[in-house]
């Protein structure tokens, strides 16, 4: 129960520490962008995080269960399938950005480069996902001993 009461605790400060740093950069950002640069922002956020979730498909928590349930042994060969299911996943997110980001009317206010940022997001998340997930599964594996 001790041990409870820490770990609450901990995830209470930091948590009150994060929301302060958060509130401080949304004041930062108020006072450097104005109303209308912080309207775009709050306009294109959303979908940034939109394409974050539809591109890390919950990879990290599915391939580190994996690897953390399997002997080191099997380690490799899901680690290639993974990737072989992750670069598929990411072909196919990609080419539906491609046709579907420039249409959005809420990037005609933007740079055009701006869609295309958000394309080469896609890939970078993915494979970062299974690397997370590899990483985090390997971690509880060795726990696991």
């Amino acid at each position: 129960m001790k041990t409870f009461f820490r770990s609450a605790i901990l995830l209470i400060g930091v948590a009150l520490i994060v929301e302060c740093i958060e509130f401080v950069i949304n004041i930062v950002l108020a006072r450097e962008l104005g109303e209308e640069g912080l309207g775009l922002y709050m306009a294109i956020f959303p979908t940034v995080a939109f394409i974050i979730v539809l591109s890390s498909l919950e990879l990290p928590i599915s391939i580190s269960k994996l690897v953390a349930e399997k002997e080191e042994l099997f380690h490799r060969s899901m680690l290639k399938h993974a990737l072989r299911f992750a670069t598929i996943c990411a072909v196919i997110c990609t080419i539906v950005a491609i046709v579907i980001l420039p249409i959005i009317p809420v990037f005609n206010q933007y740079h055009p480069i701006v869609p295309w940022l958000f394309i080469s997001l896609i890939p970078i998340i993915t494979f970062s996902s299974v690397a997370r997930g590899y990483f985090m599964g390997a971690q509880q594996w060795v726990g696991l001993l």
